[in-house]
């Protein structure tokens, strides 16, 4: 019968195969959920707990089914929770394999790690509390990778998903899927001796570095490749408004030779007209001036005459 504290442990143990890297995942694509955070959120714990549930029934069971069992269990709900991220988040299967792929491998590195803790240093004290020194050594190394893992994916990742070439992600998500398929040589093992050697630790180091640094590498290449097309489209740009300038300035001497043309015609017809139409409105005031001079008392006997009647 197990106590109150391996109780805790083989319950919070399928938590933490899952949450601290399923919420990181969903909250990079927050704003392509088919659903709001929050329900995603209490979905993948409704998840974890029926695991968590499944997972004490089979602790129950004895060491020998639990040894047998645990595996299977495990890879099938890493397999439900796959395919939930498939369908919550609405993003090309290329993209969502290559983040699933990148956090696989940081989930497996931290497993791995320890897996050899356990098994090197305190496989008696195991025997005794099963998953207390791996959960620790979980929550562990997760608080002391996690800053360095978030700032790749919230900065490298997150950047190189506004990439929408089709044909690049074609063959960029295949970069982690051989680190992953390359960790995954011990998953078939029971020997828990064969976690405390030095070759499991490595490839889990290699497992996680391999994922994360030829991907940075691929995505440095295609971010510098970006860069030098935006310069190059930048510079076309600039060409193009040079050229449009120089045809301006070209054309500018014509112009101004045309305007002076206009500007010689006009005054030359101001200088010969100019008399004949200060000619004509001197007269036109003239005789208008005369009119109103002799007809002035008529129209003023008009109009009392209008005003009386």
């Amino acid at each position: 019968m197990m106590n109150m504290i391996d109780t805790l442990m083989v319950l919070v143990f399928p938590f933490l195969d899952v949450i601290p890297f399923a919420l990181p995942r969903y909250w990079m694509f927050r704003h392509k959920l088919r659903m709001p955070y929050p329900y995603v959120a209490a979905l993948i714990f409704t998840v974890a707990a029926i695991n968590s549930g499944a997972f004490y029934y089979i602790n129950l069971a004895g060491p020998v089914v639990t040894a047998h069992w645990t595996t299977i269990m495990r890879y099938t709900f890493v397999l439900i929770n796959m395919a939930f991220s498939f369908l919550l988040i609405k993003e090309s299967f290329q993209k969502l394999m290559f983040t699933y792929l990148l956090l696989f491998a940081w989930s497996f590195f931290i497993f791995g790690n320890a897996n050899y803790v356990e098994s090197r240093f305190f496989m008696d004290f195991s025997d005794q509390h099963p998953y207390l020194v791996y959960n620790i050594a979980r929550v562990l190394i997760y608080l002391v990778t996690s800053p360095f893992l978030f700032h790749f994916f919230y900065h490298t990742v997150a950047d190189s998903l506004k990439i929408n070439d089709e044909k690049v992600w074609r063959y960029l998500w295949k970069i982690p899927l051989f680190s992953a398929l390359f960790g995954m040589l011990y998953c078939t093992t029971d020997d828990v001796y064969a976690f405390a050697t030095w070759q499991f630790l490595v490839s889990r180091y290699l497992m996680l570095l391999g994922a994360c640094y030829v991907s940075y590498i691929a995505l440095r290449i295609l971010e510098i490749s970006n860069s030098r097309t935006q310069l190059e489209e930048s510079l076309k740009y600039a060409d193009l408004n040079l050229m449009s300038q120089k045809s301006s300035m070209t054309a500018l001497p014509h112009t101004w030779r045309k305007w002076q043309k206009s500007a010689t015609i006009s005054a030359s017809i101001w200088r010969r007209y100019s008399p004949i139409l200060t000619g004509m409105i001197k007269r036109g005031f003239q005789n208008t001036c005369k009119y109103l001079k002799m007809n002035f008392l008529q129209m003023l006997w008009n109009f009392s005459a209008a005003t009386m009647w």
